[in-house]
């Protein structure tokens, strides 16, 4: 059964891109919202789409997650995304609580600080290069990274669609059964349509992993009838630094999730034309 409510005015884009949250829960729903694909577009669309299933899998009840480090340690690590700005009360002024003595950090600041906090000691020049050509024998051996904004407008006038692997979340725990294959899933989305996979990579609240992300690349390539025909595939993470960018590449991503909420303009300035410099948009 499939329910729509929809409110919109009229649109002109090149194209459209149908976000469609796929998640294995006791009913099976299926969210979605649709986005013009071009920033220059000025349509408006509201849509809310909720698809249930008869067929049940088994799920788990939320248990609140919590870091692994302290309260101060955490604020610390979320500070330290601004502090090397030049002029931090400029590229920091759209964060949640900056410079609010009495701030309590959002569910979504607790995760990325937790996950700048799990990178230190990764990073260092020889670690990121290594993964540079890393990335470089990938794509020699698996095909190129695709143009995200390429895939979307290809679908003109359709729709393009764009479905997520996610294991779990902070709000409803572990949502899919610990032994599924991200590959024989993402494998089914690749086949039903979906022109862009995001995959969930953070450890912690989403169970997710780099090899879960390899393997949605790798599996969804092998099924496509050519390497341009292939879904796109986004690393969805709390990405903080150039060395996971470099990580995505070197694991089969094609694009990287960079959340504005958190990073000040500077350090997001900085990540976007790291990003494409490594051939990713």
């Amino acid at each position: 059964m499939v329910t729509m409510t929809t409110t919109t005015t009229p649109i002109s884009s090149l194209a459209i891109l149908l976000i469609l949250f796929v998640t294995t829960t006791t009913t099976n729903t299926v969210n979605a919202f649709l986005i013009t694909s071009l920033p220059s577009q000025k349509a408006r669309m509201t849509t809310s789409l909720a698809a249930t299933s008869t067929k049940a899998t088994a799920t788990t009840t939320a248990n609140k997650i919590t870091s692994p480090y302290t309260p101060e340690q955490l604020q610390t690590a979320l500070d330290s995304l601004w502090r090397s700005s030049k002029q931090p009360d400029y590229d920091a002024r759209h964060i949640y609580g900056y410079k609010d003595a009495n701030h309590e950090m959002s569910m979504l600041q607790i995760i990325t600080a937790t996950r700048i906090l799990d990178y230190q000691g990764k990073q260092s020049p020889e670690s990121l290069q290594q993964l540079e050509q890393d990335a470089v024998t990938f794509a020699k051996e698996h095909g190129p990274i695709l143009d995200l904004a390429s895939v979307v407008s290809s679908q003109y006038p359709s729709m393009a669609l764009a479905a997520e692997f996610k294991r779990a979340s902070p709000s409803k725990g572990r949502m899919v059964d610990a032994d599924l294959s991200c590959g024989d899933q993402t494998a089914q989305y690749a086949r039903a349509g979906a022109n862009v996979i995001s995959v969930l990579t953070e450890p912690t609240w989403f169970q997710g992993s780099l090899e879960d992300l390899r393997q949605a690349r790798e599996r969804t390539a092998k099924s496509a009838a050519s390497a341009s025909s292939r879904p796109a595939i986004l690393r969805k993470e709390f990405v903080v630094n150039e060395y996971m960018i470099a990580e995505a590449a070197a694991n089969g991503a094609d694009t990287v999730l960079l959340i504005v909420a958190v990073l000040p303009q500077h350090l997001l300035t900085t990540l976007i034309d790291y990003s494409r410099s490594l051939g990713m948009e």
